[in-house]
This record gives structure tokens, C-alpha cells and sequence, in this order.
């Protein structure tokens, strides 16, 4: 009976670029919405809201799979 094994390479990887990928686009537009003269929070709601399933998605839908995948995860049953 195992119940935890390890992750694939594969995952691990895509998990590392999505943060990434977020982290970059949330400080980017922070320092935009800083010079602008705007909070950063600003900013960083804004790529957010960019990166999000509804506005990537619709316009690239291969690259908002990538960052936000809308596959189900479920259990392994025992």
C-alpha cells in the first residue's frame, strides 16, 4: 500500500514555470502601476486578472492551459 510516491519530473517542472511565470507578471506589472504612480497591489491584481483562465485563456488557449490547467484531480482510491 503506498500512499505517497513522488511527484514525475514533469509536474515538478510545469508546477516551478506556473510560479514563475506568476511571480515575473505580478512584479512587472507592480512596478508599472508604481510608476504610473498607482499602489502596486494594483499591478499585481492586474496580472492576475490577465493571467487568469477567463482573458488568457480566450485569447491563447494553449498557453492559459499551461499556466492555469482546468483538468479535474482526483483521489486514488485505496
Amino acid at each position: 500500500m503506498d500512499v505517497f510516491s513522488a511527484a514525475p519530473h514533469h509536474d515538478i517542472f510545469l508546477l516551478v514555470f506556473q510560479v514563475g511565470v506568476l511571480l515575473l507578471a505580478a512584479r512587472a506589472l507592480g512596478e508599472v502601476s508604481t510608476r504610473l504612480g498607482q499602489p502596486s497591489v494594483i499591478g499585481e491584481i492586474l496580472a492576475g486578472i490577465i493571467l487568469g483562465p477567463s482573458l488568457l485563456a480566450g485569447v491563447f488557449p494553449a498557453f492559459g492551459e499551461l499556466i492555469v490547467p482546468q483538468t479535474e484531480v482526483r483521489p486514488r482510491e485505496m
